[in-house]
C-alpha cells in the first residue's frame, strides 16, 4: 500500500518534467507532439478536438519549449491543460519511483502506448486521478495491475475493509455512427474548398452527403466525398 503527496513546489517542476520525460524518452513525446501539430492546421474544428483529446501532450510540448528557453516552467499555469499536466506528471513520477522494476516497465509501456495510439493519455491520466482521489480521502492504495498480473487496477484499504477498483475510461465516440476523429479528418479535406466557395456569399450554404457505408479514415474516401460535394 502506498500514499502519495498530490502537491509539488513550483521550483521542482523542471525536475518533474525532465524525469517524467525520461520514463519513455523525450523522442517518444516529441513524435506525438509533432504529429499533433502537423495535420489539418487550417481546420479550426480540428484544433478544438485536439485540445479535448490530447491536451496533456500539447501542454507538455509548450511547457518543454518554455523550459528550454527560460530554464523554468510557467507558474502559475497559463491554461487548464497545463494545470492538469502538472498534476498528472507529479503523481506519475511518484508512482514510478515506488514501483518494482516490473511495475516500472508496465507503467512505461502504458505511457508509451498513450503517446503512440489514438486514445492518447486520457485512460492513464484517469487512473492516476482515481488513485490520487482515493489517497486524498484517506485510503491506502495498492497498484495491483502494475505490480501483478492484472485483473483489476487497484486494491484499496480503509481500516479492515478492502475492495478492488477497476477504472474504465469511456470514449466519447461510443454510440456514434461517425467517430469525431474521422469526421474532423473529412472536415480538413473539405474545409479549404468550402471556405473558398462561401467566401463571397451573403447567405448560408448546406452541403448534404449521404454515405452508403461507414465513414473511414481513408483519404481516397474523403477525396471521393469532396468530389461528390462539388468542391
Amino acid at each position: 500500500m502506498i500514499r502519495l503527496s498530490t502537491e509539488c513546489e513550483p521550483s521542482q517542476l523542471p525536475v518533474v518534467l525532465r524525469q517524467s520525460a525520461g520514463i519513455v524518452g523525450w523522442k517518444c513525446w516529441q513524435r506525438r507532439i509533432e504529429s499533433l501539430k502537423t495535420p489539418q492546421g487550417f481546420n479550426p474544428v480540428w484544433q478544438q478536438f485536439l485540445l479535448e483529446q490530447h491536451g496533456l501532450e500539447l501542454a507538455f510540448g509548450e511547457i518543454y519549449d518554455y523550459l528550454r528557453k527560460t530554464g523554468r516552467c510557467p507558474w502559475p499555469p497559463r491554461t487548464a491543460e497545463e494545470y492538469r499536466l502538472y498534476s498528472f506528471l507529479t503523481i506519475l513520477l511518484q508512482i514510478h519511483e515506488r514501483l518494482s522494476s516490473r511495475g516500472r516497465r508496465k507503467l512505461a509501456g502504458a505511457l508509451r502506448s498513450g503517446l503512440e495510439k489514438e486514445f492518447g493519455l486520457g485512460p492513464l491520466a484517469f487512473e492516476m486521478r482515481i488513485a490520487t482521489h482515493l489517497m486524498s480521502r484517506g485510503f491506502k492504495v495498492q497498484l495491483h495491475d502494475l505490480e501483478s498480473d492484472g485483473g483489476y487496477d487497484f486494491l484499496v484499504q480503509a481500516g479492515d475493509i478492502q475492495f478492488e477498483v477497476e477504472c474504465k475510461h469511456v470514449s466519447a465516440d461510443i454510440g456514434r455512427q461517425v467517430h469525431r476523429r474521422k469526421l474532423h479528418d473529412l472536415g480538413g479535406t473539405l474545409f479549404p474548398d468550402l471556405l473558398s466557395a462561401t467566401e463571397h456569399r451573403s447567405h448560408g450554404w448546406l452541403v448534404k452527403v449521404t454515405l452508403n457505408d461507414r465513414l473511414t479514415g481513408a483519404k481516397s474516401q474523403h477525396q471521393a466525398i469532396r468530389e461528390l460535394a462539388g468542391c
